[in-house]
């Protein structure tokens, strides 16, 4: 271990947070520290100290910085079973209250497997023009990919082919989302532990995104997510995650893995 770098790790998340607006102490510490320790022992910078003065002025590192932080798994209809469960029960029971268009958020959207998946399910269950889906994440870079929407074979896979053939056009090796589907979603970055949560989501898609948070960190997301959803409106959560007192935010259980905002 080099000298001096944990004792420094506090001080260098008080200033990323001060200067570049990230907040590290809502992650969970052991994993993070590991992570950017094992990232700053790579590029070969002595301190925290050190690191964080070229992390604000090059805007390269600073990009690989946050890609370090973030979590990019992702693929179209994750946990099909669950995505059948959406389609066939909340979505209805969602139209039956709704008043106009359904907007949907898909946070920590990662390349955009998600939110493509929201768009195509919901151009079978309400048509192009009765939604609106926000995507969002941290990463410029993941971002940037997700608004090409081009894939490989391999992240294909949980596609059936009519969905393959209604929604992409092949070339090759890769296959490219249909603009249609593209014109349907707004792509922003977005910070869940600092930045404004927009109101009034029908559905809040947020799946295997806060395990990674610490459980101050995953409160206040909770929080945020339920002031989000309109009176009727449904948070998705992913398979690895539970909301233990769910009435704490406002929300009950609707189903495994759904919240209903009460």
């Amino acid at each position: 271990m080099i000298p001096d770098l944990e004792k420094d790790y506090l001080y260098f998340t008080r200033v990323v947070k001060r200067d570049l607006g990230l907040d590290l102490t809502l992650y969970k510490e052991t994993q993070m520290k590991r992570r950017i320790l094992s990232f700053i022992v790579k590029k070969k910078y002595g301190t925290f100290g050190e690191f964080f003065k070229h992390l604000k002025k090059d805007t390269l590192l600073l990009d690989e910085f946050i890609s370090l932080i973030t979590i990019n798994v992702s693929s179209f209809f994750r946990n099909r079973n669950r995505w059948d469960a959406l389609e066939k029960s909340v979505i209805p029971q969602l139209l039956e209250n709704s008043r106009g268009k359904l907007r949907v958020w898909s946070a920590a959207c990662s390349s955009g497997e998600e939110p493509y998946s929201l768009a195509m399910m919901l151009e079978r269950s309400v048509g192009a023009r009765n939604y609106d889906i926000l995507a969002t994440d941290l990463e410029p870079a993941i971002l940037k990919r997700a608004v090409i929407g081009e894939y490989q074979s391999r992240q294909m896979e949980e596609l059936n082919e009519q969905e393959r053939q209604n929604a992409f056009i092949q070339n090759d090796n890769t296959y490219q989302i249909l603009p249609k589907y593209r014109r349907s979603i707004r792509f922003r970055r977005h910070d869940l532990l600092t930045d404004y949560y927009e109101k009034g989501f029908d559905l809040i898609v947020c799946r295997n995104v806060l395990i990674y948070f610490t459980a101050e960190g995953k409160h206040q997301a909770y929080q945020k997510f339920a002031d989000s959803l309109r009176r009727g409106g449904v948070l998705f959560i992913g398979g690895s995650e539970q909301i233990l007192n769910p009435a704490e935010y406002g929300l009950a259980t609707l189903n495994n893995f759904f919240y209903i905002k009460t």
